[in-house]
């Protein structure tokens, strides 16, 4: 009997204990539901809060500026191409559109959702082939633009800035100057290096010393005779480049000769790329002629020293320097480049080389030429 009361109680015992337990678990578990309800409320404030910050692109600067142009009737996607830069531009997503403000009248046009390309947060590009449309033939037209959303309706971004958009370089009154394209750098994980080290920037690849007292693969010179003891142009195929000599200083001074000129690129120093860009850095888009660069050595080419290239110069009895840009598919002439500068001031081939500055003569598009045949 006794042994009975005991087991009763004991088991008694268990029951409470295990009742307690339930009870415990039950709060535990309202307990947990309440911090997951918090921390819940807590991150959805949060992602609004981000989603805030993130969703309203700012638009800080365009390309070209004026009083240079977007050429929207050009062939070449460059001269069409505007770039806008900023923050957050891509966060309107496959629902970004872009739409123009007039500046003179205030007319808004668009929005448009065709030819943009979302390259990142921070850069987009429109192509103003088609959109240009919109507008006259034959005038400049100062305009600014902004981003917009399909689901919204409502503006997303800031206006940006006046561009000047125009259908011609004619029209326009300016050609754009040369400037080496190249990627947004410095965003994290983008596995695009943000530094380079031994160069001047990405643009150029040259394996040796790039100096005016030193060539590459030399491959061609001209001596004008039209003073004396006369002028020596020499092509350095391997630097992309013409070094133009005083033959009178050269002898004269006991040091090494060096470049009194540098035809094809800005500098003697450290610049040896063709057309200003042998690292593609605009890919598959490859770097324009212009009136100011050559092309001894094509950016397309495995390495620097698989090729050069071999250059028959000329020079008139005014002392003009005639070159066949073979890579460039042109022929180019300098005017007395020893008086004058080293930019080309006629042009004749390739529709590319239009792209001379304002002032200089550019034979038509009719007179193409093909001067280089290798593979």
């Amino acid at each position: 009997m006794l042994l009975e009361k005991i087991g009763f109680r004991f088991r008694l015992a268990v029951d409470h204990v295990l009742i307690i337990r339930s009870s415990l678990l039950v709060m535990l578990a309202l307990a947990a539901l309440s911090v997951m309800s918090v921390m819940s409320s807590a991150n959805v404030l949060s992602w609004r809060t981000a989603s805030a910050q993130i969703s309203r692109p700012v638009i800080h600067s365009v390309h070209p500026e004026p009083p240079y142009c977007v050429l929207h009737d050009s062939p070449y996607e460059s001269d069409r191409r505007l770039t806008v830069t900023g923050e957050n531009l891509t966060a309107a997503g496959g629902d970004g559109q872009v739409e123009f403000l007039e500046v003179a009248t205030g007319t808004v046009t668009g929005p448009f959702s065709q030819d943009l390309n979302w390259l990142d947060p921070r850069r987009i590009t429109v192509d103003m082939g088609r959109i240009g449309e919109h507008w006259p033939l034959g005038q400049r037209i100062v305009l600014r633009v902004r981003i917009t959303s399909t689901d919204t309706s409502e503006p997303l971004s800031n206006w940006s800035d006046d561009f000047v958009l125009a259908d011609t370089s004619v029209t326009c009154g300016y050609v754009q100057p040369f400037t080496p394209p190249s990627p947004i750098r410095g965003i994290a994980g983008d596995h695009w290096a943000d530094v380079v080290i031994g160069k001047p920037d990405f643009t150029q690849i040259a394996p040796k010393s790039v100096v005016p007292f030193k060539v590459n693969n030399p491959t061609g010179v001209v001596v004008d005779r039209s003073v004396d003891p006369g002028r020596a142009y020499v092509w350095d195929s391997g630097n992309s480049r013409i070094l133009g000599i005083d033959l009178a200083r050269c002898y004269e001074d006991a040091h090494p000769c060096k470049a009194d000129i540098v035809i094809g690129q800005p500098s003697g120093y450290d610049h040896a790329a063709c057309n200003g860009d042998n690292g593609v850095q605009n890919f598959p888009m490859r770097a324009r002629p212009t009136a100011e660069t050559l092309c001894g050595i094509p950016d397309h080419f495995l390495s620097p020293w698989e090729t050069f290239s071999f250059v028959t110069m000329a020079v008139d009895g005014d002392g003009s320097l005639y070159v066949p840009d073979s890579f460039n598919h042109r022929i180019l002439k300098y005017e007395s480049p020893f008086e004058s500068d080293s930019i080309a001031d006629e042009v004749w081939g390739h529709q590319g080389s239009k792209s001379v500055d304002a002032g200089h003569r550019f034979h038509p598009a009719d007179e193409q030429l093909s001067l280089w045949t290798g593979s």
